[in-house]
């Protein structure tokens, strides 16, 4: 596998590209891991704030370095998480979750404290494939 395949791969199967980026398009990142070629290598790496960390691989080939990210991304839950809706009520996020559970989409559900401790949101997320069918059903 190659990363113009890899990159396919994981879009297809639904990860989120907002965690990740294979090739030179890294800078785009907030934050979130990168691979990337450099000079006859090819190297993982954390972006944070837009900024190249050190590497935390380096390979010799494309295709181990694809294969490595692969597995390394599909080890990772929020790699392939998608927020389909953040709402200040928990009621609202608990009827969005049963619309999806009825379509036979699993979600999860969190709480974060948006605005300090007293002014909570309540988010839901569905993971990998599941996305592309929220957005087909959306249509």
């Amino acid at each position: 596998m190659n990363t113009n395949e890899l990159a396919k791969r994981l879009n297809e199967e639904g990860f989120n590209s907002h965690f990740y980026c294979i090739g030179p398009g890294w800078r785009r990142l907030g934050n979130g891991f990168a691979l990337d070629k450099v000079g006859d290598s090819f190297e993982w790496f954390y972006v944070e704030r837009g900024q190249k960390g050190q590497a935390e691989r380096v390979f010799a080939s494309e295709e181990e370095a694809c294969q490595f990210v692969y597995e390394a991304l599909s080890k990772d839950k929020w790699a392939q998480s998608h927020l389909v809706g953040m709402f200040e009520s928990e009621s609202e996020a608990a009827d969005l979750a049963r619309a999806l559970s009825r379509q036979g989409i699993q979600s999860e559900t969190d709480r974060i404290p948006y605005g300090g401790p007293n002014d909570p949101r309540f988010r839901v997320f569905v993971y990998g494939r599941d996305v592309f069918r929220i957005k087909n059903s959306a249509k």
